[in-house]
């Protein structure tokens, strides 16, 4: 995957999955649900790119790219992102570029006075 796919994925958030596999923009992957009742329906494309869908519309509501490895096994996103994201961006060149995020959370405190995780969503 590369920026290109990415753009074109954000241009396609809100379309159905069968759609969405009819133009060749995903892989025929079924999608699975990571937590049962959570109501979302999940794909991972590519390592450290996840999709995630609508259950009752099968719609593509959500693109996730993992940056960074957070936990042990977690893949991440390797290849290049469109302008004017850059893979050694801090949340506060996102913020400068974009705004205040819709939603976000912040780290999680772990044991050993450690915090973990966080998420910007725009």
């Amino acid at each position: 995957m590369n920026a290109s796919m990415i753009v074109l994925l954000i241009k396609k958030l809100g379309r159905p999955y069968e759609s969405l596999i009819s133009e060749g923009v995903i892989p025929n992957t079924p999608l699975r649900e990571f937590y049962e009742g959570r109501g979302w329906l999940d794909m991972e494309p590519e390592d450290g790119v996840e999709l995630g869908f609508a259950a009752d519309s099968r719609c593509l509501e959500t693109l996730y790219i993992t940056l960074a490895r957070i936990v042990e096994g977690q893949t991440v996103y390797r290849d290049q992102l469109p302008l004017p994201l850059a893979l050694s961006m801090t949340q506060a060149d996102v913020k400068a570029s974009f705004g205040m995020p819709s939603e976000l959370k912040g780290p999680t405190s772990l044991p050993l006075n450690r915090k973990t995780g966080g998420w910007d969503a725009y």
